[in-house]
C-alpha cells in the first residue's frame, strides 16, 4: 500500500474538522483536502514533472472542495479544469494551459493572477471579488463569462483587450 493510500485510510471525515484550534482545524481542512487532490490525480493518470508541476490527462473537477488554495501546482490538463465554489483568493497553482473549459467562479478572487494563460472552452469567473482582469487568460477559444461581480462590473471591451476570445463575451446578467 502507497504512503497515500495509508494516509487517506488513516484519516477519518468524521474526526478530520475536530480540532482544539481554529488554525489546527484549518491545518486539518488543508491537509484532506490535500488528500483528496492527490487521489483525484492518481485517478486521473495525472504525470508529476520534474518542477514538480502535475499534467492531467482528462478532466479534474474540485468544486465546492473547500479549498482556500490549491494544494498541488498543475501545468496542463488535457479536458477541463473546475475550482469554482471554494474559498480561492487567488489561482496560483493552476494549469498554465487547458484543453477544455475553466470555472473559477464563486470564490474570492480579486485578480486572475495565476490562471491559464490558453484556454480551449469557455472561461468563466463569474461571481468573484475582481479588482482587475490582471492575470486574463492570453486566449479562450469559446465564450468568457466575468458576470455579477461583487466590486467592478467589467466590460466586453476591457475583456477583449486584454484577451483573445473566439466566442462571445458575458460580463452583464440579463434578467
Amino acid at each position: 500500500m502507497s504512503n497515500f493510500n495509508l494516509l487517506y485510510k488513516t484519516i477519518c471525515e468524521d474526526e478530520i474538522f475536530k480540532a482544539s484550534t481554529p488554525e489546527e482545524g484549518i491545518r486539518r481542512k488543508a491537509e484532506y483536502a490535500k488528500i483528496k487532490v492527490m487521489e483525484l490525480l492518481d485517478q486521473r493518470f495525472a504525470t508529476k514533472n520534474p518542477d514538480g508541476s502535475y499534467d492531467v490527462k482528462g478532466a479534474l473537477d474540485l468544486n465546492g472542495m473547500g479549498l482556500s488554495k490549491l494544494p498541488v501546482r498543475f501545468n496542463k490538463v488535457e479536458r477541463s479544469f473546475d475550482v469554482s465554489s471554494n474559498v480561492l483568493t487567488t489561482l496560483e497553482g493552476c494549469p498554465k494551459q487547458v484543453g477544455g473549459y475553466f470555472c473559477c467562479d464563486s470564490n474570492f478572487l480579486t485578480s486572475l493572477v495565476g490562471g491559464p494563460e490558453t484556454v480551449g472552452g469557455f472561461f468563466t469567473c463569474s461571481r468573484n471579488k475582481l479588482t482587475s482582469l490582471d492575470g486574463c487568460p492570453e486566449m479562450v477559444i469559446g465564450n468568457f463569462y466575468c458576470m455579477d461581480q461583487m466590486k467592478i462590473q467589467f466590460t466586453e471591451r476591457e475583456v477583449a483587450e486584454r484577451c483573445e476570445v473566439k466566442g462571445e463575451i458575458f460580463v452583464k446578467l440579463e434578467v
